[in-house]
């Protein structure tokens, strides 16, 4: 716990949710690539996120609530798109 600590605060992994680490560069290329599919899209539901990154339900849906604390996308019902 204290080593997952360390890396959290150095900013190394980030933390999505309670199960669920990531290291931060991941966060940042996947951030990057939601981003990418719903500029082109307009709209996504999260299988279609699901298969654009490869990521399982497990990792998604913590990733994008995530990103939509972040203020990088928003949920619209079954749908996310890029927040304005």
């Amino acid at each position: 716990q204290k080593a997952v600590r360390f890396l959290v605060n150095a900013g190394e992994i980030t933390r999505l949710g309670e199960d669920v680490l990531l290291l931060t560069e991941t966060v940042n290329m996947l951030r990057i690539r939601v981003k990418t599919f719903l500029k082109i899209h307009g709209k996504a539901t999260s299988p279609q996120l699901r298969d654009e990154i490869g990521a399982s339900r497990k990792f998604l849906i913590p990733l994008l609530e995530q990103f939509d604390e972040e203020g990088v996308t928003q949920r619209d019902g079954d749908w996310r798109i890029l927040k304005p």
